[in-house]
């Protein structure tokens, strides 16, 4: 009887949803002018939750620093608007969710100027970051809700502004800004807002960028903050942003399929508006609530529909693929100025994904959670081996890389180079085959290594190993290593020498953990495409769209397949 009771009452509600959005849909389509509106489409209750982890708990994270949107009490009880906000978003639909304290950068953070996801998010310490803003850059790395707050970005400098800046110059190189760690308002927004700039110092937290300040060290410190203790935060506001605030989630992530169709159904009923009004009487502050949402507003070209329709099986079950990518590999894979992720590998697996009709997507991560090299021995990285994505794009096949992971095959040529100071100081001649008077650097986790050299039958002494290409580059020029050894056929600042050798068993490929499916789906779909000709169109289309000689394997060659020596089988 109850059960029946609740049924009823749920159905009416349901009713009075597409009632709203029919008003909107089916009668007169004027434009409405809001700046926030929602995205998704609102689901029935009778979706199936197999696919939705069931009976799980959802973990959001928080640092407890952001009062009064998450912050410890003078008891030590963790409040704020995130908090009630979250709790209030699962009650919709009955979710499991609590709160847990973690550092923010487990969430986000900023490497050689790249947004990547942090480790906590990506090894499933908790599934989603309240608070975070949508920006261009971080769709690389990240999935997330719709938004639930209006944000924007800010100028601060120290009491009185003693340099000068001014925000609204279009040239900025005169000033030394920095930003925190992870955060959005950063090269990509600067470029984005068409301003000129210089040197970026990135923070490691809000008490380190506030020194930068006050010790003149920074001029700027650009932020999505409207208020901070002891500066002067500049009235000029910019945005960053696409839409607002919302829950960051690791790509792929189930979380926004049963959050947003919750967070529509809250504002459609009048809670979310409510709650915001509630909160701002309970923390004393001011909340950037979105105002005027209703049926039939859209953020990204998709209408709030009326609650009727029900999410495919197949598509809730789909298991998305994840393609991991550095973001610094023009004109393979790489992150334009604005933040866009770009490039021939990712078209590439887009094609090659469509023809296996498997849903991929990418994400950005250091190169270092792919491979790394310990005591000159190529070890697979911690993102690959825990699982934060399911394959490396563009590593070459090589002898000793196929003792720590598997590969596809092979689907642009690869030759590997050594690279010197421009002149040569050293006189390095790479057709000498005693290398045993020069110093080698090569970054770690390459294949341009100890092992390829004595596959060459190479002489050769001290090998320093790099932690990324600028380090690489510092030890050239700093004379603490004559010879860069590497897959690169360009590096800016250095000279190339022309000497080509093989270190791969067959070319770039798609690295992916021991074991992996991906591999026997992907090998299939590859060579569908080459017997269609679909490959070599790839190919000649990239070369155009990129102005880049793509070295894709000559049409009617036989094409390298992926294999293993016998050693690395058991069974």
């Amino acid at each position: 009887m109850m059960w029946s009771a609740a049924l009823s009452c749920m159905t009416i509600i349901w009713i009075l949803v597409g009632s709203l959005a029919c008003q909107r849909n089916c009668g007169s389509q004027k434009e409405d002018n809001d700046r926030f509106i929602l995205d998704s489409v609102v689901y029935k209750n009778e979706v199936s939750t197999s696919s939705l982890s069931a009976g799980k708990v959802w973990l959001f994270a928080v640092d407890g620093r952001r009062k009064p949107y998450n912050f410890l009490d003078e008891n030590g009880k963790l409040v704020g608007f995130d908090v009630d906000f979250i709790s209030k978003v699962c009650s919709v639909v009955q979710k499991k969710c609590k709160i847990v304290l973690a550092e923010f950068t487990e969430c986000t953070i900023t490497e050689r100027n790249i947004n990547y996801a942090g480790r906590g998010l990506m090894s499933g310490w908790f599934d989603g970051c309240p608070g975070y803003v949508l920006s261009l850059d971080r769709q690389g790395a990240f999935d997330f809700t719709e938004p639930y707050l209006a944000t924007d970005a800010s100028f601060t400098v120290s009491p009185g502004n003693p340099s000068g800046f001014d925000p609204d110059l279009d040239d900025y190189s005169k000033f030394t800004l920095t930003h925190l760690t992870g955060a959005v308002t950063n090269a990509q927004c600067l470029n984005r807002l068409h301003k000129k700039f210089g040197k970026i110092i990135v923070a490691a937290d809000l008490p380190d960028a506030k020194e930068l300040l006050l010790n003149r060290t920074a001029d700027v410190l650009f932020s999505a903050r409207r208020s901070i203790s002891g500066l002067e935060v500049l009235p000029q506001r910019v945005h960053c942003e696409m839409g607002g605030t919302g829950v960051m989630l690791k790509k792929g992530s189930e979380l926004a399929q049963w959050w947003n169709p919750a967070f529509q159904t809250l504002v459609l009923s009048g809670g979310y508006a409510q709650f915001c009004a509630e909160s701002e009487t309970k923390y004393n502050a001011t909340f950037r609530c979105l105002s005027g949402l209703k049926a039939g507003h859209i953020i990204s070209g998709k209408p709030l529909t009326p609650a009727t329709q029900t999410m495919s099986q197949d598509a809730a079950d789909q298991r998305v693929w994840l393609f991991a990518l550095s973001g610094r590999r023009k004109p393979f894979a790489f992150q334009d100025e604005e933040g866009r992720l770009s490039g021939f590998n990712i078209d590439f697996v887009r094609a090659v994904c469509a023809e296996a009709k498997q849903v991929c997507d990418f994400v950005l991560s250091q190169f270092t959670e792919c491979s790394f090299t310990q005591r000159n021995i190529n070890y697979a990285g911690r993102g690959l081996m825990d699982g934060w994505f399911d394959a490396c794009m563009g590593y070459a096949d090589s002898v000793d890389r196929a003792a720590a992971v598997d590969f596809t095959d092979a689907f642009l040529e690869s030759s590997s180079t050594f690279t010197v100071v421009p002149g040569n100081p050293s006189g390095f001649d790479p057709d000498q085959q005693d290398f045993s008077n020069f110093t080698f650097t090569h970054l770690t986790g390459a294949y341009t290594n100890a092992q390829c050299l004595n596959r060459l039958k190479k002489k050769f002494g001290k090998i320093v190993i790099a932690a990324n290409l600028p380090e690489a580059k510092e030890l050239l020029f700093d004379r603490k290593a004559d010879v860069l050894f590497s897959p690169r056929g360009k590096i800016p600042d250095l000279e190339v020498l022309p000497q080509r050798v093989h270190c791969e068993r067959t070319g770039s490929a798609i690295m992916t953990k021991r074991g992996s499916p991906l591999v026997d789906w992907w090998n299939a779909a590859f060579r569908s495409l080459v017997r269609k000709g679909l490959y070599q169109k790839v190919c000649e289309e990239g070369r155009v769209k990129y102005n880049f000689p793509i070295r894709c394997f000559p049409e009617n060659t036989s094409l390298p397949t992926s294999g293993y020596p016998e050693d690395y089988i058991i069974g």
